[in-house]
């Protein structure tokens, strides 16, 4: 029985409960993968040298993210980085390997900080840095610039069955990037403005934790970050804006966790935040139409293979999408959607709606485009993307094109008298960065603005249900 089997049972054991809210939902589920799995001390602070301390409690422990263990040790996760530029061979076996410990040892006169871009790329759950993925991306990224890339391999921590270890395990991961980091800013004089750290699922958190130790990274692309266990949780548990000078985010599967098999934040968290297609699916990862789903025994009747195509396949669009705009000459436009109803979409989650938008007309704070050449363009916000079947995704008219570079570069404001308009710093009177509350804290400010039956009342039921059950937790 493989990990993505044991997600299911656990899944279908939580639906079979009439659970219909995924804060609900994921509590139990975390409960009932600590009696499968076994849990540490939910109140243990682990240190290891050269890396700190790991503590356990608030905001590490709570009704978000019940059960998680301390990050487990340097050895048992095994991290390593393999670097590559464009003197390596094309083979992932041609990079070369540091050593990490007692001492870090890397022994090259091939990196150079005069490079434009030194990147850092990090997988996700049950994944390894052996991932074609990562490899594909790599190889455009050389092609496009010459560069400094290093790939992040934590397979050992992240194959754990238990879900919860392996998210725990990226503040670990995040150190050793970070470690590595401040050991290439003394030996190298490495300039941490011109490094974007690339991260997929739980790959994304973990790039937030190492940018949380440098001051001053250049860009963190998080490609649809994991959703359990840090959706409504502070920033320090998550990716954020706050990280580094840039951070856009991919959002490809957002639909909750539990019941409906979501594994990508819901939540806007960077400068630029792009749901493609609406954010929930993604083209050629539908269910096929000849399956009928009305009830949990349809869902028993599934084929694994198409149900477990189904519950990837979304997830992993991000990193094809934003390796497809590095490729490609044509652009993935986005359009700012409304701020106000993205967040609506965010906090009431069993009625998520798709987050859309149309690029027929734009202006500098309206539109922009995706992946790798989003930070040279100035409009920041919520965005929604569209992309046509099969890769590389973008639309090749190139005069669509024209026009639209043609419409952001006019000066003056955009004309959404629809939507309401986003600051970059998004900041309140006192100076908070407002973004950075949790998505609860937003519920009852969301509801005063907004008054209709379909918000409020799945609004309400949400914080009602979620306090009532939090409430009668021993570990709350």
């Amino acid at each position: 029985m493989d990990c993505l089997q044991v997600l299911l049972i656990q899944l279908t054991v939580m639906c079979g409960l009439g659970l219909i809210y995924p804060a609900t939902g994921f509590i139990l589920f975390a409960l009932s993968t600590g009696k499968v799995f076994g849990d540490k001390d939910a109140n243990n602070t682990v240190c290891y040298d050269e890396l700190g301390c790991f503590p356990t409690s608030d905001p590490w422990s709570s009704v978000y993210r019940p059960l998680f263990p301390a990050p487990e040790s340097p050895e048992e996760i095994g991290f390593t980085l393999t670097f590559f530029t464009r003197n390596t061979g094309p083979s992932i076996l041609d990079g070369l390997t540091l050593g990490f410990w007692p001492e870090i040892k890397f022994n090259t006169t091939d990196f150079d900080v005069k490079r434009p871009k030194t990147y850092f790329i990090t997988h996700g759950f049950y994944a390894s840095g052996n991932s074609s993925w990562m490899s594909d991306m790599k190889d455009a990224l050389l092609k496009k610039e010459d560069a400094n890339i290093f790939i992040g391999d934590w397979g050992k921590g992240a194959s754990n069955i238990n879900y919860f270890q392996a998210a725990s395990n990226t503040r670990v991961v995040g150190a050793e990037i970070a470690r590595f980091i401040e050991y290439a800013k003394k030996k190298y004089k490495l300039d941490p403005s011109r490094i974007h750290l690339i991260g997929h699922s739980l790959g994304a958190h973990a790039s937030s934790y190492a940018a949380k130790r440098i001051p001053g990274i250049g860009r963190i692309t998080g490609l649809d970050p994991a959703q359990p266990g840090f959706e409504g949780t502070p920033k320090e548990v998550r990716l954020d804006k706050s990280d580094a000078q840039f951070v856009d985010v991919f959002h490809t599967n957002i639909r909750p966790f539990i019941p409906t098999f979501g594994f990508g934040l819901i939540s806007a968290v960077g400068h630029v935040d792009i749901y493609f297609n609406g954010g929930l699916d993604q083209p050629e990862c539908l269910i096929p139409k000849n399956v009928p789903i009305a009830t949990l025994a349809d869902i028993a009747k599934i084929k694994f293979s198409v149900l477990s195509h189904y519950i990837s396949c979304s997830h992993t669009k991000a990193y094809q999408y934003f390796t497809a705009t590095i490729n490609n000459d044509c652009n993935i436009w986005a359009r700012r959607a409304g701020r106000l109803r993205s967040l609506v979409n965010a906090v009431t989650f069993g009625n998520i709606e798709p987050i859309t938008a149309s690029v027929l007309k734009c202006s500098k704070k309206a539109c922009t485009t995706s992946g790798f050449l989003a930070s040279l363009f100035p409009a920041r916000g919520v965005f929604a993307a569209n992309t046509v079947s099969g890769y590389p995704f973008c639309d090749t008219d190139s005069e669509r094109d024209k026009r639209i570079l043609n419409e952001i570069g006019l000066e003056g404001d955009d004309d959404d008298d629809d939507e309401e308009s986003e600051s970059p710093k998004n900041e309140d009177s006192s100076g908070k960065d407002s973004t950075n509350e949790s998505t609860t804290s937003k519920i009852p400010q969301v509801l005063k603005t907004i008054k209709t039956d379909a918000i409020e009342k799945p609004a309400e039921s949400f914080l009602s249900k979620t306090k009532t059950i939090a409430s009668k937790l021993p570990f709350v």
